[in-house]
């Protein structure tokens, strides 16, 4: 109990020097007593200089840009707190939520500087409602009257206009109003307030990115979201957050983050528990698209004056997917035609569907328990060692030493020490100078031992009648390859799951319930929760630990998207809503699985964070998703520098920004991302200042020794005309024009 009191007093002590929330300063204290081993009034010191100083100390000591500056950051025990309250509210966010543990998600919106302290107040938008000439000064001029009689919200001015109040409460302050305005606020305060348009500089994250997400997701949007804000960020210091969100469902959303919009990414993850999903949006989202083929949605679109009329908003409520009105089922690939694809992966889908229903029929399932059956010896390594031998040309039928086999394996195989004496006993004198070659032979095919040797003697019920289905399915080539491929596959993992469309026929009724069908055909709930859930599905079915959707909302690229969707649903049989191919995970909107790996995490600045993202993410797993179909409407050109902008803008310029971003991306395609893209040269169009280079895995390998020997050779022949250090020598001289050129052709 005094142990208790001691850290109460501690708490308060800490509290009362530094104002900072009472469960900061009991993080900060923790820091010092668990990490740091200091008690008594000594900790209570030193978690008031954590406090005070640590705001500005976390990042004295490194650029944002440089390499290490995360690992510095995140070391500093200011942040260790920061990072030990939003851990514990993230768990208690993921914890109130219900369902499978692999459709939960949280939406984090990442924002800086964007509060939209210039928006009009509620009571500013009654008084230009019921005066629409007055301009700004002389609204606030009345708006300020009626705070100083304490009417300093709608609510208030509302219930007294209705009590014929108004006037006599300005009078007792010393301020008047004329009958006429009153008489039109009264009139106007029993409508519905104007839509308030801003100016975009004037629009912060409520205006924009929340609201988005109201939009999207319904009136509970909120509940499944957390915003982050830097704890220096000068509008959250100065309270305009805690301003802007008031009386809003999103004023206790608000977590304490770092610097950087990078760094908040690696924050969140470090918070998060491992294994869960997480969503990134940035704060000046206006809305969440999706592309669509409906015409009556497209004229209607045309007739109001729309010209993005190939996409529309997404819904919260009935939505139609890709495939809606097409009369297509769409149910998820069998593992038995994921088994025969990954045997013979060149197969049309005419042939691999015959393969796979021939297969069904014989009630042949490759399932994991009976694949084991398929790796061990049978008849057909027999046949193999026995043909080896050219046992026809002595006479001797191959067919009648099998035989022989079989029946001395029935009665005294078990005795058997060894193949030698198996073979010895069991085949006749004429077979005596064959035996050496055969058991030779044999352990070619894998059987060196009795054990072995009985189990291909076995009935090989299973390899007969797959022989027997290779016949009937008239594919090409030699039989004994295609079950060798059957065999092989069986020892690899399966390929990843396809979704198959075919026609729906009268009688059949499509499972609209299915997650399957639902992402094609459409659902009820709010569709950005349902593409949230189903892309985190896709992370578990592909292996994948990120996805994206559209760098670009131009409406006829996303239409393009959806179109060779449809394509491959109808030609193909296969319905594909992903590109698995390397490319840019969009960074206004993005989701992960928190997997907490050094490797993953940005280090080259937040210019081009989503870039350097992409290619660690590829680096690691050779596997991101994009869902090309969907993408997000900004209220600023992304990637652009604007001053009045705010987010990763706010405290830079023009030239800075271009500056970060150009070495940004040197760094990161000389430190790993090389193999996986260029820079773009003067002329190439590419909206990440990089030229994506799509290496097949099998060439990988080649092309990084070969990169690596180019590399060698081009710093031997610098050495040999310069005499320098070589590459990554710490005296090396900046390299010339024409040096770069020569390394550039070397590559």
């Amino acid at each position: 109990m005094a142990q208790r009191a001691s850290w109460a007093r501690s708490c308060q002590l800490v509290v009362k020097q530094t104002g900072a929330d009472p469960e900061l300063a009991k993080a900060a204290l923790r820091q010092v007593t668990a990490n740091q081993g200091i008690a008594g009034p000594a900790a209570v010191d030193a978690a008031v200089k954590i406090l005070v100083d640590g705001p500005r100390d976390a990042y004295a000591s490194v650029a944002l840009n440089e390499p290490a500056a995360g690992d510095v950051v995140f070391q500093h025990p200011y942040v260790k707190s920061l990072l030990e309250l939003a851990r514990a509210r993230i768990e208690q966010e993921f914890a109130k939520q219900s369902g499978p543990d692999a459709d939960k998600y949280l939406i984090c919106v990442r924002t800086y500087g964007r509060t939209g302290s210039s928006r009009e107040s509620d009571v500013g938008r009654l008084i230009g409602a019921t005066m629409p000439n007055w301009c700004r000064p002389k609204r606030s001029n009345l708006e300020d009257k009626l705070r100083k009689a304490g009417l300093d919200d709608l609510q208030k001015v509302s219930a007294a206009l209705k009590k014929s109040e108004l006037k006599d409460r300005l009078r007792a302050c010393g301020e008047t109003i004329t009958q006429n305005l009153l008489e039109g606020l009264r009139v106007q305060a029993g409508k519905p307030l104007p839509e308030q348009r801003l100016k975009v500089a004037h629009r912060g994250v409520q205006d924009m990115t929340l609201a988005a997400l109201s939009r999207a997701m319904g009136p509970k949007a909120h509940q499944q979201s957390l915003i982050f804000v830097s704890h220096e960020d000068k509008e959250f210091l100065e309270g305009r957050y805690t301003a802007a969100l008031k009386n809003t469902c999103w004023a206790d959303r608000v977590v304490h983050g770092i610097k950087g919009a990078h760094l908040q990414v690696r924050f969140i993850e470090e918070a998060a528990p491992l294994g869960t999903h997480i969503i990134i949006l940035d704060d000046n989202i206006e809305d969440f698209v999706v592309e669509h083929c409906s015409k009556k949605l497209e004229k209607q679109l045309k007739e109001q004056g729309d010209s993005l009329f190939l996409r529309r908003k997404m819904l919260p409520g009935q939505w139609d997917g890709p495939l809606a009105g097409m009369n297509l089922v769409v149910t998820e690939e069998s593992e038995a035609r994921r088994f025969v694809r990954g045997a013979f992966p060149k197969l049309k889908a005419a042939e691999l569907n015959g393969l796979t229903d021939a297969l069904a029929k014989a009630k042949l399932e490759f399932l994991p328990h009976n694949l084991e059956s398929m790796r061990k010896p049978s008849i057909e390594n027999l046949n193999e060692a026995l043909e080896s031998i050219g046992l026809d040309k002595h006479g001797i039928s191959t067919s009648r030493v099998l035989d022989s086999l079989r029946n001395f394996a029935v009665t005294k195989a078990k005795k058997m020490p060894n193949v030698a004496k198996f073979l010895q006993q069991a085949c006749s004198s004429s077979m005596t100078c064959h035996l050496e070659p055969l058991r030779i032979a044999l352990e070619r095919e894998g059987i060196t031992g009795v054990p072995e040797l009985l189990e291909a003697l076995k009935p090989q019920i299973a390899g007969e009648r797959l022989l027997d289905i290779l016949r009937g399915a008239g594919l090409p080539g030699q039989r004994k390859r295609q079950l060798e491929a059957l065999r092989a596959q069986a020892r690899n993992r399966l390929p990843t799951r396809q979704l198959l469309s075919r026609k729906q026929s009268q009688r059949q009724v499509s499972n609209t319930g299915s997650a399957a069908s639902r992402s094609a055909m459409g659902g009820k709930g709010p569709e950005l929760a349902e593409f949230i859930v189903m892309a985190g599905r896709e992370m578990q079915i592909h292996d994948a630990n990120i996805w994206g959707v559209s760098p670009t909302q131009n409406h006829f690229h996303l239409r393009g998207a959806g179109d060779s969707v449809r394509f491959n649903a109808t030609k193909r049989g296969i319905f594909k809503n992903v590109n698995t191919s390397l490319g840019l995970v969009y960074g206004a909107f993005f989701g992960f699985r928190v997997r907490k790996h050094e490797g993953r995490y940005t280090r080259f600045g937040q210019v081009k964070d989503d870039v350097e993202r992409s290619l660690r993410y590829w680096h690691h797993d050779r596997i991101i998703l994009r869902f090309q179909r969907y993408a997000v409407s900004k209220a600023h050109k992304p990637g652009k520098f604007m001053a009045k902008k705010g987010g990763i803008s706010a405290a830079s310029s023009a030239e800075a920004h271009a500056a970060e971003g150009t070495q940004a991306l040197q760094r990161i395609l000389e430190a790993f991302g090389a193999p996986y893209a260029r820079l773009a040269k003067p002329g190439e169009l590419s909206s990440t200042g990089i030229i994506w280079q799509r290496v097949a895995e099998e060439n990988l390998e080649k092309h990084l020794k070969r990169q690596e020997q180019t590399r060698k050779r081009a710093a031997k022949q610098m050495e040999e005309e310069g005499g320098g250090g070589g590459f990554g020598a710490e005296d090396d001289k900046p390299a010339t024009e024409d040096e770069v050129k020569q390394c550039e052709q070397m590559l």
